[in-house]
């Protein structure tokens, strides 16, 4: 979701008169007007795009309401930080009593899902450009160190900063050990963290400490800060320029006002840009008070009013040159011309400026010319390639750039993709470069980080590079309610509502787009679950998240009312959903899970806005409301009851944000609440919800003044009691006292605002919302629940699966790993390699208790020859272990005989694979594999994959391929990417369907009878182990009756089944030998092993033989290399796996290192006829090397360059007799050796 700025009065608060209940009603009763100034725009991201202006307005006023103090109606910053100071003592102590102990949090991701990011630095220490630093607006401070990887990954810095809202990072080019981070988003986003000053680090971003100096008001959001040659550190804030001369141990202001940006020019020219209606842009050439001009005059030609951010870019290369880009309020800009966006340029160093000009962009849903579309106060950013004062990049929602100083402007990025460009999530906030190399560019977004590799050229590749980068900002979160599922919803700002499904930190999915908010799962029945956009705009799924496309239709007079995050509840006794609506009311959906009956009920006596609302588990038909000034009401028969209701008030134990009210399961008069405000008690207790008057008491204890979101006490012990708050999660274990002891418990997580934390009943398993780091689980109050997953259920012999242990309080391990019923295993995620095909029943049994067992079963593919016919077992009928199905998602392949219309029956006998074959339908949002068996195609020639296949889906948008592996599924590649008869139908260039862009796949023509589909190639001759799968995908939306394949085929050359499998070969270095050691599995028809050596590991020699056993059950096997006079310190070693009937097959390749010996060239082979081997260490060809041959009687016979660690020179045209080689490099004789030519 873009946003927009706030209005000035929402910002100053200058209304916030009287006492703290007025205060409260103000804003409730001020709901309802703003209702009427709603609008819908053309851009369409989620169920509606609102006027960004107003939907700004209404989120920063949600989260004042909030957060600030109810007597002053300030948020207080200080308090902020004195909490943080006694989170920091608590973390520090070694014992935490009164809380809990043992709790610690695990991180589920997403690791594919970035967040809002303003900034990304590349350390100037590593001339690699692999590492970098990046600052996130709520999750901290990262680092890579292999950003030139082709997936370049993240880690956290520090989990527990003052703050984790890093706005600017910079280095000292004087001494580029010492980096800066400023700290708190200036640019009017409502939901940014507060910033706290500015970090410094003096050991290249190993650590990191506030400076005591920047730890004011006056430092509360940095926007930027740079360091001149000079060492001199300048901060562009919220109240103006700072500059230390000091490293940051002083600072004075130099320039007042508030500014989002400060650049210097390579000639030491300050430029300083005004944001927020601050009509300045200044110039320094000092950077002293007093030293600055305003630029914004006609005389310069720049606008001098109606501005309301400027961004500015200093050409690296020619200091004259720079460039600034205006958002203007409502200014005419051109004649008779009003837009919001204009570009400038200045050749002079700013004495005067002339207009360019400026993008449009190609999506008319984006105003034309306002590239920023309208919020140019938010997402607005400009930078000059560091060689090419012409190259300029600016963005606003996308990407543009100009290579000829603004004149024209090419578009380079969609934010999804669209009009045929390339992919980069919206709202753009920073560019930087890898020091002075163009080609290496990084943009940073509401969506993470983006690099491009080519940046010199005019549309450079941009790839998005967010792996294990999490700071995705969740609002809220739901779980489903079955035992041990990885399946959780969490709606996020600007990245929709995220789907988890899978096990530990791993990716997500989308479920519904925008702004993610509230989210809700019916737990009688997950069938039905439910996604927020903002205020109340719902998505439905009625397929259990498979998709939210079932239409829900909110009438218009509904639609836009409620909160910016809409507070929710579902209630799933009634199938009613409650939700937040106009002030005095609550909205009653019912039966949610297939209505769009919509309903806003007036409460007697409901003064404010909802803003909490809880469905009882234990009094039918009874939801609890919460107030955001602060009552607590209960309304009976709230599905049903005529408005206006009637409800009993439970009283107002203070005048703030009610944010959460959990009732106890057990018990409906034991009920706990939390308001959010600084300057308040924060959590409150009744146990006596039903009397007449409940009475309500503070427990706060001793936890710091700060905001708390959410509580969650112990499902078995009242007296531990968990609370979110914005620096993690507090606990206590004696909440029954009148002043509970909390200490922080965010062990795994970090100092994060934490909005939500609840509790699956199924399995007592905890998860937590986060604004800035993700999903978190903890298992602290389940009970033990055996749970493993396998990287696959369909292997090959040889190769070795993975199991990962999802278990619940698990304290030991004990696998049967090949299924024969003993344990052979008791390390938590142990891997197995399986030697003989079949079905192996995988067991877990957990913490030594015969009760707490899982069983999988896991399918080894046999290895077979071709030509492989149906008749062998690809019909199907015979053999059916030699094909097996695995999936991720719900949807999957089976053996069987389907009798649902566009998949039943089969091409021939009784069996096929479907994809779900009881099914109408498959599941959306799914992946399906067919795996075939392992097939030897050593022998040349060209081999024909065959198979039929009956199938209907949504065309383009699912289908399905078939792809092959050379190493038994480790690595596999497209079969055939060309669309001809009988092969793919549909040649795809688009990057949104289910395959890459550029592969192609079937989907096009449904076969509505089972119909041929074959490929000839020779690209897999040659290769002892080929494998083929047959891949399904379908995307998140429509579905159709799926997949069957029958008949499979493999026609080629004849193969036979390979003789031997290796079970292990290694290598040791012995002194003067290198000694090998392997061990087969199976022997069938094996003639011998053939020793092969390599000393560049790439071309091999035979060197010796050893005679196989034959043993059906194996045998081991040794070999001793004499390398006592082979100069090098590097072998490679593989086998060379032999039959009786000649075919033959590879093993792995062993390197065996030799250390402490001295190298030196070696020449092998000088007694021959034919040629020599001249093995060279490395160290000596990073210069120049030649060789020369001399005869006996010093005539030089041949010259040659060595080029590499193993090289043959042929000297078969040489006469019979002795040579000598001399080995030359600059100049000299290094070494000489001699030959015999036969």
């Amino acid at each position: 979701m873009r946003k927009l700025l706030p209005v000035a009065a929402l910002l100053m608060l200058a209304a916030i008169t009287g006492g703290a209940v007025v205060l409260y009603q103000r804003y409730e009763q001020a709901d309802q007007e703003n209702e009427k100034r709603m609008m819908l725009t053309g851009e369409n991201e989620g169920s509606g795009k609102y006027d960004k202006q107003y939907m700004l307005e209404e989120m920063y006023k949600q989260w004042e309401q909030m957060m600030r103090d109810p007597a002053t109606g300030k948020v207080p910053r200080d308090k902020l930080f004195a909490a943080w100071q006694y989170t920091k003592m608590m973390q520090e102590k070694q014992s935490h009593a009164p809380g809990v102990s043992g709790l610690v949090w695990v991180n589920r991701g997403p690791t594919n899902v970035g967040g809002r990011t303003r900034t990304i630095m590349i350390s100037p220490g590593d001339a690699t450009g692999n590492t970098g630093f990046a600052g996130s607006v709520g999750g901290g401070l990262w680092k890579s160190t292999n950003l030139k990887s082709t997936t370049p990954s993240w880690q956290p810095v520090n989990d527990f900063l003052a703050t984790l809202s890093i706005s600017s990072l910079t280095y000292d080019p004087v001494n580029t050990n010492t980096y800066y981070a400023g700290t708190g988003e200036g640019f009017g986003n409502s939901d940014a963290a507060s910033g706290m000053g500015i970090f410094k680090s003096a050991d290249a971003g190993s650590t990191w400490a506030l400076l005591p100096a920047t730890m004011t008001n006056d430092f509360s959001t940095v926007s930027k800060v740079i360091v001149t040659s000079l060492g001199h550190v300048y901060a562009a804030t919220n109240t103006g320029v700072f500059r230390s001369k000091d490293q940051g141990a002083s600072w004075e202001k130099v320039l007042v006002g508030h500014f989002g940006d400060i650049e210097v020019t390579t000639a030491g020219t300050f430029f300083a840009s005004g944001f927020n209606g601050n009509n300045n842009l200044s110039k320094s050439t000092t950077g002293d008070l007093g030293s600055w001009t305003n630029l914004c005059t006609a005389s310069v030609g720049l606008p001098s009013t109606g501005i309301s951010r400027i961004e500015t870019a200093v050409a690296p290369s020619d200091a004259n040159q720079v460039y600034t880009a205006f958002f203007m309020d409502t200014t005419v800009i051109g004649t008779g011309v009003t837009k919001k966006m204009a570009i400038y340029s200045s050749t002079n160093n700013g004495v005067s400026f002339s207009r360019v000009g400026r993008p449009k962009d190609i999506d008319g849903g984006i105003t034309p010319y306002d590239y920023t579309n309208t919020q140019g106060w938010y997402d607005l950013i400009l930078k000059v390639d560091p060689t090419n004062s012409k190259a300029v990049y600016t963005g606003g929602v996308n990407l543009f750039k100009t290579t000829n100083g603004g004149t024209s402007w090419t578009q380079i990025s969609h934010w999804y993709g669209g009009f045929n460009k390339q992919y980069v999530h919206a709202d753009q906030h920073g560019i930087e470069f890898e020091g002075t190399n163009g080609a290496v560019a990084y943009f940073t977004n509401d969506g993470g980080i983006f690099q491009t590799k080519n940046g010199s050229v005019a549309i450079p590749v941009i790839t998005e590079i967010n792996t294990s980068y999490t700071v995705t900002q969740f609002y809220a979160t739901a779980g489903h309610p079955d035992a041990i599922s990885n399946y959780f919803l969490a709606g996020a700002q600007d990245n929709g509502t995220q789907k988890f499904t899978l096990p530990g930190l791993a990716a997500t999915v989308d479920a519904s787009g925008g702004d993610g908010a509230y989210c809700n799962i019916d737990e009688a029945d997950p069938t039905y679950q439910f996604t927020q956009y903002v205020y109340n705009n719902y998505y439905r799924s009625n397929n259990g998240g498979e998709s939210f496309d079932d239409a829900v239709t909110v009438p218009s007079t509904i639609q836009n009312t409620g909160r910016f995050i809409n507070p929710s509840d579902f209630d799933e006794n009634t199938q009613t959903l409650y939700a937040a609506t106009n002030t005095g009311q609550y909205l009653r959906w019912t039966t949610a899970t297939t209505s769009s009956t919509f309903k806003q009920v007036n409460v007697t006596g409901f003064a404010g806005q909802v803003s909490a609302v809880t469905a009882s588990k234990v009094t039918p038909d009874l939801v609890y409301f919460g107030s955001g000034f602060g009552q607590i009401i209960s309304v009976a028969s709230a599905s049903t009851v005529a408005s206006p209701a009637s409800p009993k008030i439970l009283g107002t134990p203070v005048s703030a944000y009610v944010n959460c009210i959990w009732e106890d399961p057990a018990n409906g008069d034991h009920l706990v609440i939390v308001y959010t405000n600084y300057g308040i008690k924060n959590i409150w207790e009744t146990s006596n919800a039903t009397s007449a008057t409940p009475t309500w008491t503070a427990k706060d204890g001793d936890l710091p003044d700060m905001p708390v979101y959410w509580v969650l006490p112990s499902p078995t012990d009242s007296k531990t009691v968990l609370v979110a708050t914005e620096l993690g999660v507090y606990s206590t274990s004696n909440f029954d006292n009148a002043a509970p002891s909390w200490t922080p418990s965010s062990v795994g997580m970090a100092n994060v605002r934490v909005t939500q934390i609840k509790l699956r009943p199924s399995d007592n398993m905890v998860y937590a919302s986060t604004h800035g780091r993700g999903l978190f689980t903890t298992d602290f109050f389940a009970s033990p629940i055996p749970a493993f997953t396998a990287n696959t259920t369909a292997g090959y012999t040889g190769k070795a699966i993975s199991y990962s242990d999802q278990s619940l309080k698990a304290s030991s391990w004990q696998w049967d790993l090949n299924g024969d019923g003993s344990f052979d295993n008791s390390t938590q995620n142990p891997s197995f390699t399986y030697y003989n095909p079949g079905v192996y029943n995988v067991k877990l049994r957990i913490n030594n208790d015969p009760s707490k067992e899982k069983t999988i079963p896991v399918t080894i593919l046999p290895d077979k020859g071709t030509p492989y016919t149906t008749a062998n077992g690809g019909d199907f009928e015979t053999n059916p272990n030699d094909f097996a199905a695995d999936h991720t998602g719900t949807s999957s392949f089976y053996r069987g005989n389907s009798a649902q219309p566009g998949k039943d029956g089969t091409n021939s006998g009784s069996f096929a694979w479907v994809i779900d074959p009881d099914n109408a339908t498959y599941a959306s949002n799914s992946t399906a594999y067919l795996y075939s068996p392992s097939y030897n195609c050593t022998a040349t020639g060209n081999y024909t994959f065959s198979f039929y296949a009956k199938y209907a889906v949504e065309n383009t948008w699912d289908g399905f391929r078939v792809e092959y592996s050379v190493d038994k599924g480790s690595n596999w590649q497209i079969l055939g990417n060309v669309v001809q008869a009988n092969w793919y139908d549909y040649s795809n260039t688009t990057t949104d369907r289910p395959f890459p862009a550029g592969e192609n796949y079937f989907t096009s023509v449904n076969a509505t009878a089972y119909t041929l589909k074959t490929y000839t190639t020779n690209a897999i001759q040659g290769n002892p182990s080929v494998a083929f799968r047959i891949v399904f995908k379908a995307d998140p939306f429509v579905v159709d009756a799926g997949l069957a394949v029958d008949d499979i085929s493999l026609a080629g050359p004849s193969n036979v089944v390979l003789p031997v499998t290796i079970i292990s070969l290694t290598g040791i270095n012995q002194g003067g030998n290198n000694l090998l050691n392997w061990k087969s599995a199976t022997e069938q028809n094996s003639s011998q092993y053939e020793v092969e050596r390599s000393f560049d590991g790439a071309r091999f020699d035979k060197i010796g033989a050893v005679k196989s056993m034959n043993n059906a059950t194996g045998a081991a096997y040794q070999y001793r290399d004499d390398i006592s006079h082979t100069y090098v310190n590097n072998f490679y070693y593989r086998l060379k796996l032999v039959d009786k009937d000649g075919r033959y097959n590879y093993s792995n390749v062993v390197s065996v290192n030799v250390r402490g010996r001295e190298e030196k060239i070696t020449v092998l082979g000088n007694l021959t006829n034919a040629y020599i081997n001249i093995v060279t260490p490395a160290s000596l060809l990073q210069k120049p090397l030649q060789a020369e041959i001399y005869s006996m009687s010093g005539a030089l016979v041949k010259r040659m360059t060595i080029k590499a660690v193993s090289s043959v020179e042929y000297v078969d045209k040489l006469a019979a007799g002795r040579y000598s080689i001399r080995f030359i490099q600059d100049g000299k004789a290094i070494q000489t050796a001699q030959f015999v030519k036969q």
